[in-house]
């Protein structure tokens, strides 16, 4: 019992709503050794979506890979998903994942879903416990610690106890490539949430192989001037505004 519940950790996947998609959905490979054998062999996933209503999807194990099937149809049509959402999921131990949805738009969806809450199958017990490294695995199979997909104006960091002890945060690789031009030398940070009308700007710091967010970010980091991010948390960026010497970014906090 102890090693099924080492090995089912809280964990995170991202994963862009395709059209293959809209039946079933399938579990990045990466992902799988973050879930115990006892887990991968369940017959039913419990998904929480928005509102708090959970949906009681079908779990089919092919040679091409896990899917939940029968059930998250509805889970998408009841929540009302469409083709490029782009969810964030979060593990939870026994099969149950919680989403996070977010539109073309780069909001969460307002309404809530006005389904049931439907009761699940599976055991109550799970995890809590909290790793010092966590990583991410994305729907592309690249196990890393955020999130890009070509062309687009978001990207996701999970905050790692060195982001926290050294003031800074990296920037991936595709999105510097596409959005970050030789002459830019700061970023302004703002909340998704319209009420907060704090910025934060932050400078960049390029190195030979490397470029991260770095002076200013103790301030958008800490409890007192920021936004208190501890270690796990998902900062969702989007390039709301590009400027020739600065980058507008907003900034969403996912967090237990």
């Amino acid at each position: 019992m102890e090693k099924f519940v080492n090995r089912d950790r809280k964990h995170h996947f991202y994963k862009v709503l395709l059209e293959e998609d809209q039946t079933r959905m399938r579990i990045p490979e990466t992902f799988y050794p973050r879930m115990s054998r006892e887990a991968q062999s369940s017959e039913w996933a419990v998904v929480q979506g928005l509102g708090g209503a959970h949906w009681v999807t079908k779990v089919n194990k092919t040679q091409d890979g896990i899917y939940l099937e029968e059930g998250w149809e509805v889970f998408v049509q009841e929540n009302g998903l469409q083709m490029y959402d782009y969810l964030v999921f979060r593990y939870h131990g026994c099969m149950q994942f919680s989403v996070k949805v977010f539109t073309m738009s780069g909001g969460i969806p307002q309404k809530e879903c006005l389904a049931p809450v439907r009761a699940s199958p599976l055991s109550e017990e799970r995890d809590e416990s909290d790793e010092d490294d966590e990583d991410v695995a994305p729907a592309n199979g690249i196990v890393r610690r955020f999130a890009y997909r070509p062309g687009s104006r978001f990207f996701s960091v999970t905050v790692q106890p060195s982001y926290l002890k050294c003031n800074y945060l990296p920037i991936p690789w595709g999105v510097r490539r596409e959005h970050f031009h030789d002459g830019l030398k700061k970023v302004k940070i703002v909340n998704s949430d319209a009420s907060d009308t704090r910025a934060w700007r932050i400078k960049i710091l390029r190195l030979q192989k490397d470029m991260r967010l770095s002076r200013g970010v103790a301030d958008f980091a800490n409890k007192k001037n920021g936004l208190n991010l501890k270690v796990g948390d998902v900062c969702h960026f989007k390039i709301v505004k590009k400027r020739s010497h600065e980058l507008v970014l907003q900034v969403q906090v996912f967090r237990d």
